[in-house]
């Protein structure tokens, strides 16, 4: 798909990196604002294209969250260095490295810090409008949905202004595979699972006005980690797309703030 591939901004020697993780069915576009934000900070900024996502339906349907998770975990491992990562004798590029996810991007944040190869490299995090569960009632018929269809739409957002049109990049898939869906609901549930697991220092970041990660979600989240260091910043005006909102600022002042601090 046009416009989803992925790409890296900011300086190459820069003392600090982040990986930037998109969400589901999406796109690496969709993490643009943050990599501009922190590039302009000095900040070496990596969005990877996940598995199945930015090519076909038929692709994003045979992939799974294993995969989604595996292809999270190679960017950060390309980030760090091989040699780095297997504990030989070699400078890491980064004096620090921070993982940042946009919604399922923020699930697959969650559990690369829970990777021993990857833990020791890994600053800190960030989540933005990350789901924990799957809100919409129908959700309870996802598994014998596959049964009849094979695609959920996407459902439409509301119409925006247009300052906001020009601004937002939408590279994503129009409809959602059920198999996909089922694929998400096991994520969510796994790394529920796993959240007291969590230690790195984390900020989450949240509308209170987003329907598909209630702040709600949020506020679970940094309960129920073992950070010492976890902050939660709900945005007052802001729905899903948080970084494209009325918001937007606000989330790109705190996300810059943590990461170059």
């Amino acid at each position: 798909m046009p416009g989803a591939e992925p790409f890296e901004l900011g300086p190459e020697e820069a003392r600090i990196g982040c990986v930037l993780i998109h969400g589901f069915t999406g796109s690496p576009a969709e993490m643009k604002p943050f990599a501009r934000r922190l590039s302009a900070a000095g900040v070496r900024c990596y969005a990877p294209l996940l598995p199945g996502h930015g090519t076909s339906l038929d692709d994003m349907e045979a992939s799974t969250a294993h995969q989604w998770l595996d292809g999270a975990e190679q960017a950060v491992r390309t980030v760090i260095g091989a040699s780095a990562v297997a504990g030989a004798s070699h400078r890491p590029r980064h004096e620090r490295l921070f993982v940042l996810g946009f919604s399922m991007g923020g699930l697959l944040t969650l559990n690369l810090s829970l990777n021993p190869d990857l833990a020791p490299h890994i600053t800190g995090l960030v989540v933005v409008c990350t789901p924990l569960r799957i809100h919409d009632p129908r959700a309870r018929f996802i598994p014998i949905l596959g049964l009849f269809r094979r695609y959920e739409p996407t459902v439409p957002p509301p119409p925006l202004p247009p300052e906001e049109v020009a601004q937002r990049p939408v590279v994503s898939y129009a409809q959602k595979p059920v198999a996909s869906i089922r694929q998400l609901m096991r994520l969510m549930s796994h790394t529920r699972r796993i959240l007291p697991q969590v230690q790195a220092p984390l900020v989450a970041m949240y509308g209170a006005l987003d329907r598909t990660a209630p702040a709600n979600d949020g506020r679970e989240l940094v309960a129920r980690v073992s950070s010492n260091y976890r902050r939660l910043k709900i945005l007052p005006a802001s729905k899903h797309l948080a970084m494209f909102g009325p918001d937007s600022e606000l989330l790109l002042d705190c996300v810059e703030r943590f990461i170059t601090s």
